[in-house]
């Protein structure tokens, strides 16, 4: 309680005492006066007083007391302190490293190569007969390639980029129709580094980069774009890409910016450039493991790749040139009939148009002309056009109304003007 609080509860209480001590002294006006300000003066002191009581009573020095904050949190434990501090250390550094972007070709090589491996068939007499490239689709150890790189083999095997080589055991599911196979391999699980598959078909234009072993040289890494998606043998379709591939590269990953398998490379035309091709990855979504079993069990069946593969893939891109070729007209000629009935119904509509002027209904002639003229645009004849809107003038000058009249036969002046287009007259 400071000293001025103190001395005004003093001062009040000493007048409360004197006036009742001369109470009776007083006369009646008095007394009257003072039975209304003794309670209110006892109401002020009693004021003071509890305001005294409540006031904080630390200074020091003459100095404002120190107010102490509480802190609104509730107090933690030391296992939700523990879980904040590991859900901090968790958390990424930097949102500008996000999985799943775009990379460049360096790096898709260090994230795709050491699934790439070379694939090494071999006949009864243990001697090579061939090579080619796989690809790891299970932490199993399981391999896909093409099925005319195994074709026709007694035993084979694959050789990693570490350089150690491993038995190929079993053929687990094949597609010889779409020349895949995909094959178990005897191989401990530090090894095997699997790879995605898309189950949809790549963008035309897409970027995309194959890791292979053309000539028995793995590892070796090209890129380019996805240049058609084309039919084969039916339904059948095959990726055509401008990404190099030689002999030996069948069975390599066509792999996205992404990552993730868009194709497996089959084939190339030698005497063409950059016409290469590979087999849809949504077809080796496709094969279904089942029961293992040998090489030399599994199916002799041609595939739309075997032989010579020059000459094949020149006839199945010839099919599929004709086959676009028969499309293109079939759009051509669909295009032309539906311009021709167009031709007919403005034909039909400008017609009608005279009929209605020859007998001076020229407000039905100027709807039938508009009519046409709609139909015009469409063809984007603007002579035709020229000639409905300076039809529409003289009908609006017959029925009278010769301001809209003039309106038209400036529109149709500067359609005139431009010279373009057929007439539909």
């Amino acid at each position: 309680m400071d000293i001025f609080t103190q001395i005004s509860i003093l001062v009040t209480l000493i007048t409360i005492a004197v006036a009742n001590v001369y109470y009776s002294k007083f006369g009646l006006r008095g007394r009257m006066i003072l039975r209304a300000v003794l309670p209110l003066m006892t109401f002020i002191v009693t004021i003071q007083a509890l305001n005294a009581y409540h006031r904080p009573t630390s200074t020091v020095n003459g100095k404002q007391p120190a107010i102490v904050k509480k802190s609104v949190e509730a107090p933690r434990s030391p296992e939700a302190a523990s879980q904040e501090k590991s859900a901090l250390e968790a958390a990424p550094a930097s949102v500008g490293n996000v999985t799943g972007g775009t990379q460049d070709v360096s790096s898709i090589y260090k994230q795709i190569g050491p699934s790439v491996v070379v694939i090494q068939r071999y006949d009864e007499k243990k001697q090579k007969t061939g090579i080619g490239t796989g690809f790891f689709v299970s932490s199993g150890g399981n391999v896909v390639t093409n099925h005319h790189v195994l074709r026709g083999a007694v035993s084979a095997d694959i050789r990693v980029p570490s350089g150690k080589v491993y038995p190929i055991r079993e053929v687990l599911a094949e597609d010889p129709e779409n020349d895949l196979i995909m094959v178990s391999v005897q191989i401990p699980p530090y090894e095997v580094q699997p790879l995605s598959v898309r189950t949809s078909l790549p963008a035309i234009g897409e970027r995309v980069v194959v890791i292979g072993s053309p000539m028995g040289l793995d590892q070796t890494v090209s890129d380019g774009i996805v240049s058609a998606v084309r039919e084969i043998q039916g339904s059948r379709k095959v990726i055509q890409i401008t990404a190099p591939i030689s002999p030996g590269s069948s069975g390599s990953p066509v792999v996205s910016m992404k990552g993730d398998v868009v194709a497996v490379a089959c084939a190339l035309l030698a005497n063409g450039q950059n016409l290469n091709f590979g087999i849809p990855s949504e077809r080796v979504s496709s094969l279904s493991p089942a029961n293992g079993y040998p090489l030399a069990r599994m199916s002799r069946a041609g595939s739309p790749f075997t032989g010579n593969y020059d000459e094949e893939m020149r006839s199945r891109v010839e099919e599929a040139r004709k086959k676009a070729e028969e499309e293109r007209v079939k759009a051509v000629e669909e295009k032309r009939r539906a311009r021709e009935q167009t031709i007919n119904e403005a034909n039909d509509h400008i017609r009608q148009a005279s009929h209605h002027m020859s007998f001076s209904r020229y407000l039905d002639a100027f709807y039938s002309y508009e009519k046409a003229l709609q139909l015009c645009r469409q063809l984007d004849d603007v002579r035709g056009m020229a000639f409905c809107v300076e039809s529409m003038g003289i009908a609006m000058e017959k029925y009278g109304r010769h301001d809209i009249a003039q309106d038209y036969y400036r529109q149709a002046a500067a359609l005139r003007s431009q010279r373009i287009g057929t007439a539909s007259q």
